[in-house]
């Protein structure tokens, strides 16, 4: 297999948008396009190919943990409860740090495909988070107590002075049910 075909083959394997690739390789989408086609000059390099296999491995740890602790909530309460998974439309509203949406999306489709009556995707919508979470600082660990906000609840206000800018106030009641409970979080971000 050429250069070229080992990268489109990783690609296709992660989700990725043609987009996404290009910025975890660190090009433009049309140099990328150019490459995939095969046109002359572009060609992928193994720097290519180890961006985007970093992206399979991490998909391929994440469905690890995530298949492990969906198996060990299976043995200790059956198959019911419930596991809310947050999934991105757009890389803008990830944290830091986090692999691009489209490979969260893959993540989440083959751990989904496994347990459909226990994983549940949860769209992010930032403006349904920002005002849920109030003056709460934007963590990995609000985000999964986000996404379980049918078990939650907040009430938070915002309070606007002329001179001192805006402030929030926020209180939580949590509620959580076992399943959700034992689902760790800050790791679990895709």
């Amino acid at each position: 297999m050429t250069a070229n075909g080992k990268l489109l083959s990783l690609i296709d394997y992660t989700g990725l948008s043609i987009r996404d690739a290009a910025e975890v390789i660190g090009c433009s989408e049309q140099t990328l396009s150019r490459k995939l086609a095969g046109k002359d000059r572009y060609t992928s390099t193994d720097a290519d190919i180890a961006a985007i296999s970093g992206i399979a491995d991490w998909q391929d740890r994440q469905v690890a943990a995530l298949a492990s602790r969906i198996n060990r909530i299976k043995s200790e309460n059956g198959t019911s409860g419930e596991i809310r998974i947050i999934q991105y439309r757009t890389n803008a509203d990830l944290l830091p740090g986090v692999p691009p949406a489209s490979a969260g999306r893959m993540v989440i489709a083959r751990i989904a495909r496994a347990n459909p009556d226990m994983v549940m995707p949860v769209i992010f919508d930032r403006k349904k988070y920002d005002i849920w979470r109030g003056g709460l600082a934007d963590t990995a660990e609000t985000r999964a107590e986000w996404a379980g906000g049918f078990q939650s609840w907040r009430l938070g206000m915002k309070i606007d002075h002329p001179h001192n800018g805006s402030a929030s106030l926020g209180y939580a009641a949590i509620r959580m049910n076992e399943a959700a409970s034992k689902i760790g979080s800050g790791e679990d971000q895709i």
